[in-house]
């Protein structure tokens, strides 16, 4: 994941944040809440160390876990901002030490957030559990719901771990072809089109192979040097959200994305509603958790319906994007007075079907990879060897 510096406009207001991803995320996050992007330059050093991931979902658990902690025992501000910064290391503890500083400056949670740099949604939590008035309780709640979010975003890169292998070893197996067995097929495959008197001639693609196989075999410490690079950039900044992203484009993993923006609102939306925040105010803090535009435009649409007095369900209905289970719940929340424990409960169903969702492409993945390697394997075979096949036929 990369780390950029962003420079984005609203209306005559500019402002410098930082973001962490990348440029086709970036731009269509920022565009989707209003902000004309200004100037985008990438942190190249802070991503190449991984420090440009600041806080991860797991961290922000562990973050609030111990500042409910802190405030439960009534420790005073400047030892929660001494002992803090220990329980995180590398590029997360430069985020809990900023957050520190501003907390001890301020003495105000909302504004050390803000200053720490933390995602503007995360920002906007603090400020609704600071307002209810119960840091402890607010702050544990807020740690429930991001757990099940770490643990599904957790799964979601796990499902790469085989097929990084797999791509690691095919650059290495390419590297070994290319060094080794294309510069003496490529010498074999030219002394049989000289005997054939002019009647066959080296295909296109594979004349390019001999091409690409003398320059490794040449230079083969370098080659070497180029091929173990790529492995790492792959390693590194190849990710599981990104290829769940890429297959969602192709319908295959969109139902479990889906889901997994379910777990974030209706977590969120019951966790607002349950430290006493107003409905709309819940729905426009929880909707700003979302990743997905369609999700987060038609939360949007029913905010403003419930604004002007329309029942949260019936507002829902009318949106047009929510299935009938889901203003099912909330309708059964309306009718016992209690929205925020039927979303708790809709959350964990939403969980569950995105664990599974992930399981099935889990067990499909090393299925694919193996036929991907299946067929790298069967096209360098056509494109090295048919020739030599060829060759000889014409030579004789």
């Amino acid at each position: 994941m990369l780390a950029w510096e962003v420079e984005v406009q609203a209306g005559a207001a500019r402002q410098t944040v930082r973001f962490y991803g990348w440029p086709w995320t970036f731009r269509r996050v920022f565009l989707s809440r209003g902000y004309t992007v200004v100037r985008a330059k990438p942190l190249i050093l802070e991503s190449l160390r991984g420090s440009g991931r600041g806080l991860t979902t797991a961290g922000l658990v562990r973050l609030f876990r111990v500042l409910a902690a802190y405030y439960e025992v009534g420790l005073p501000v400047q030892t929660i901002c001494k002992l803090l910064p220990h329980s995180f290391k590398g590029g997360e503890r430069r985020v809990v030490e900023r957050l520190a500083d501003a907390l001890l400056d301020t003495g105000n949670v909302t504004t050390a957030f803000e200053r720490a740099g933390v995602p503007s949604h995360v920002v906007e939590t603090v400020r609704a559990v600071a307002l209810s008035g119960d840091l402890p309780a607010g702050f544990r709640s807020v740690a429930d719901v991001l757990d099940r979010i770490a643990k599904g975003e957790s799964a979601m890169g796990r499902i790469l771990t085989y097929p990084k292998w797999v791509v690691v070893a095919l650059v290495w197996i390419t590297y070994g072809v290319m060094v080794f067995a294309v510069p003496r097929i490529a010498e074999l495959v030219r002394s049989l089109a000289d005997a054939s008197g002019g009647r066959y001639s080296v295909p296109a693609v594979t004349e390019a192979a001999f091409k690409v196989g003398s320059v490794f075999a040449a230079h083969p410490f370098l080659a070497a040097a180029g091929c173990a690079a790529v492995a790492v950039l792959f390693w590194k900044f190849v990710s599981g959200r990104m290829v769940f992203e890429l297959l969602a484009k192709a319908g295959v993993t969109r139902r479990a994305l889906l889901n997994l923006e379910r777990v974030k609102f209706y977590g969120f939306l019951s966790m607002f509603l349950q430290i006493g925040v107003v409905v709309t105010r819940a729905l426009l803090y929880a909707g700003n958790v979302l990743v997905y535009s369609k999700f987060r435009e038609a939360v949007e649409a029913v905010r403003r319906q419930v604004d002007l007095g329309m029942p949260l369900s019936q507002a829902m209905r009318s949106a047009g994007f929510f299935t009938e289970e889901e203003v099912g719940f909330v309708e059964s929340g309306e009718n016992t007075g209690d929205v925020g424990r039927f979303a708790k409960q809709y959350a964990q169903i939403a969980s569950e079907r995105y664990e599974e969702d992930v399981a099935t492409v889990t067990n499909l993945l090393p299925v694919v990879a193996l036929a991907v390697v299946a067929g790298y394997m069967l096209g360098m075979a056509v494109v090295l060897l048919l020739p030599v096949y060829d060759a000889a036929l014409n030579a004789m």
